[in-house]
């Protein structure tokens, strides 16, 4: 027995809004950990400068930290605000017909 149309369309529509919710949800994530990233990376910045501002010695050690946490939130800022969502799937749709021998197998 054969399912009615409608039903199938309801199933494919369901599902594509299940796929939207999914990626605006992690579009939202991200914009989250941009936001706390950016919060950690400036208490690190203030915090330096005022050592240094104090102790008229700059703390080499705190640069790797903030490095590192300034690259984090700019990564999450490109995937939150900028286009690299676009970017990824323009990428992941250039693998999958050009490339598609080297992760997918011949066919």
């Amino acid at each position: 027995m054969s399912e009615p149309q409608g039903a199938t369309l309801r199933n494919a529509r369901s599902i594509y809004n299940a796929n939207e919710m999914t990626l605006a949800m992690n579009v939202a994530k991200s914009r989250e950990r941009c936001r706390w990233a950016g919060g950690y990376l400036s208490v690190l910045t203030i915090g330096s400068m005022g050592y240094w501002a104090l102790a008229k010695k700059f703390p080499v050690g705190a640069l790797i930290p903030i490095s590192a946490v300034a690259t984090y939130a700019l990564w999450e800022y490109d995937l939150g605000y900028g286009n690299k969502l676009h970017r990824m799937g323009q990428e992941a749709q250039q693998i999958q017909t050009k490339e598609r021998y080297k992760y997918f197998g011949k066919y």
